[in-house]
């Protein structure tokens, strides 16, 4: 009866925890800021648009893969706005919890154990920019696949479910970001050397049932984009546009991203906490563990560095295995019954407490700048007749701006062109052969046409055929005044 209300407790802890993190630093889709972000909007038009019946990469365009449209799809297919997207965030994080809470309670039989989704919970939202990136999705699949890894090591065996799994998880984290599989590249590769090295009679069916288990998300994906004809632009956009992404960064190329110091704390302590668990397996005769946490740590590093653009949010896939490693901290504290360890932790939790509430001065101000931007946005876009709303081309126009206004992106780059043309110049006359044929009536820019050199051919096209009307913080409106040449 005393564990069921301890369990009870925990996951009443867990819920309101991360209901209340959630609410406030998933900032991009929270109902009390609805920030929106800079990737996270974009995912929310391509999301919204697929809801509305338009093929994906055909219609619209971003360079990442098709699950992660789909969770932004799903949702608002039942509700519009941002809180359905929220809600799947908030449920992901609140199962992801709850599978560490699992793992941690099966080694550390404590109130202790509540420590380890904690941890997961704070360098989740320390690190991911407001949400709905990436790296928060694929998360999820990871913990999972960290779940069939702990119950392999305890149980000494791979079922043939096990190994599905894993295969699946593979396959969903892939085709939402191939860089985001190290962790479960990672444990394929330990389990792998190992059946190789003890059972080699079972690495047959672990690759069958791995295999079907990633099948059963490729084999759709590819039938469907098939079917509609873009299956050339579903790779590219899930896999060869982000190799295109990561030449281009290199020259911004390094190890430790630009960021606000409470990041970079949390970043360090995240470090820090796999180097003190790898010490302490190795000193607690875990080798095995120990070599896990140090593979793991060196093929995610490898991958967060192809990516060569050293942003702060790609580190969120820190937080499974900085969970993870804490959970053999705490481990093998108790067991050497060290007084010190629960002055430790404390300490630790508050200055995560102190590192969140400092980040929680800037979503402040992130809800100012909102407030402020929607006003221009509205200011600028109600300039357009309802009649031609829908014969409008935005350029380098924030998605921000796009979601906001539900504005209709007749032509699938519908933001950031110049960006993207850097890694596909066809881009660039793409757009400028949609301008030059259909001739819109409108044209919404973040530039100036009369000073922009990023698209010579186009801003030529705008400055003899356009004129401005209109331009505000949003940036600028042009109305077509004549035939464009």
């Amino acid at each position: 009866m005393q564990k069921d209300v301890q369990s009870t407790i925990a996951y009443s802890i867990l819920m309101i925890g991360s209901t209340l993190f959630m609410l406030l630093f998933a900032y991009n889709t929270s109902p009390l800021f609805e920030y929106l972000g800079v990737d996270s909007s974009m995912y929310l038009v391509m999301g919204k648009a697929m809801a509305q019946g338009k093929i994906l990469y055909s219609d619209l365009f971003d360079h990442k893969g098709p699950i992660l449209f789909m969770f932004n799809m799903l949702p608002q297919l039942l509700m519009d706005g941002t809180i359905g997207v929220w809600l799947t965030e908030l449920f992901l994080i609140i199962l992801s919890t709850i599978i560490l809470y699992k793992m941690a309670s099966q080694s550390i039989n404590s109130i202790l154990s509540l420590c380890i989704p904690l941890v997961y919970l704070w360098v989740t939202v320390t690190l991911f920019n407001g949400g709905n990136y990436t790296e928060e999705y694929s998360n999820f699949f990871c913990l999972i696949s960290l779940f069939v890894f702990d119950k392999w090591l305890k149980d000494k065996k791979l079922t043939s479910s096990m190994s599905y799994g894993l295969g699946l998880c593979f396959g969903l984290v892939f085709f939402i970001r191939p860089n985001n599989v190290a962790l479960i590249v990672t444990i394929i590769l330990f389990i792998g050397m190992d059946l190789l090295r003890k059972s080699p009679d079972k690495i047959k069916s672990a690759f069958i049932f791995g295999s079907l288990g990633m099948m059963s998300v490729t084999l759709p994906l590819i039938l469907y984009h098939l079917s509609v004809g873009t299956l050339y632009e579903m790779f590219d956009a899930t896999f060869l546009h982000n190799i295109k992404y990561c030449q281009v960064g290199a020259e911004r190329f390094r190890l430790i991203p630009n960021g606000n110091s409470q990041q970079l704390l949390c970043f360090f302590i995240a470090l820090g906490i796999h180097l003190i668990a790898m010490c302490t397996c190795y000193s607690s005769d875990e080798i095995k563990i120990g070599n896990f946490i140090l593979l793991s740590s060196i093929v995610i590093a490898f991958a967060l560095l192809i990516g060569r653009h050293p942003y702060m949010y790609y580190w969120t896939l820190l937080a499974p295995l900085t969970a993870y490693s804490a959970l053999f901290i705490i481990k093998y504290g108790i067991r050497s019954k060290k007084k010190s360890l629960s002055t430790a932790i404390l300490a630790l939790i508050f200055v995560l407490v102190c590192i969140n509430s400092f980040l929680g001065t800037k979503i402040i101000e992130k809800k100012s700048y909102i407030t402020e931007y929607k006003r221009s946005t509205h200011a600028m876009y109600n300039l357009i007749p309802d009649d031609e709303k829908n014969d409008c081309f935005a350029y380098n126009m924030p998605a921000m701006f796009i979601y906001e206004v539900s504005l209709n992106t007749p032509c699938k780059y519908f933001t950031m062109q110049t960006w993207m043309a850097k890694i596909n110049p066809d881009i660039a006359k793409y757009c400028t052969d949609y301008v030059r044929k259909n001739k819109p009536s409108w044209v919404l820019s973040y530039f100036d046409f009369q000073t922009d050199t990023t698209n010579p051919e186009l801003s030529e096209i705008l400055r003899t055929g356009y004129t401005e009307v209109f331009n505000n913080d949003c940036g600028y409106l042009y109305r077509k005044v004549k035939s464009v040449p």
